[in-house]
């Protein structure tokens, strides 16, 4: 969910999650994507927030903060369309784990570039 939330809101609105149980029409005992979550250090301890963690690697010179991106914490902005995403568990199907998340590309991504006129410049002189 972190991933997807991450990816859509770097997108700019250029992806939308789309409804992914909807589908699968009862096929499936499916469960909803997180909107909510714990980031752990390596102790399984819980990190309350990317700026937190920032601030104590720069205190303590430890440059074991920088691996932990904005990103993994969860956002409000996407919070509702995590949701859409599904997320299959091996003991409800009698099947393996899955994450299914279905997104549909609503404009194009990257931006287009806008083309730069070039002025030639005058040839070099010979002289």
């Amino acid at each position: 969910e972190a991933v997807v939330g991450a990816l859509i809101r770097a997108t700019g609105g250029a992806l939308e999650l789309l409804d992914a149980a909807r589908r699968l029409d009862g096929q499936l005992v499916t469960r909803p994507g997180l909107t909510s979550w714990k980031v752990l250090d390596d102790a399984d301890q819980p990190l309350q927030s990317h700026a937190l963690v920032r601030a104590a690697a720069r205190r303590t010179g430890c440059a074991h903060g920088a691996r932990y991106r904005a990103s993994m914490w969860p956002a409000d902005a996407a919070g509702n369309d995590l949701r859409r995403c599904v997320r299959l568990l091996p003991h409800d199907n009698d099947t393996g784990g899955f994450f299914v998340a279905l997104l549909r590309k609503r404009a194009p991504w990257p931006p287009p570039r806008v083309a730069r006129r070039v002025v030639p410049s005058s040839p070099p002189s010979l002289e």
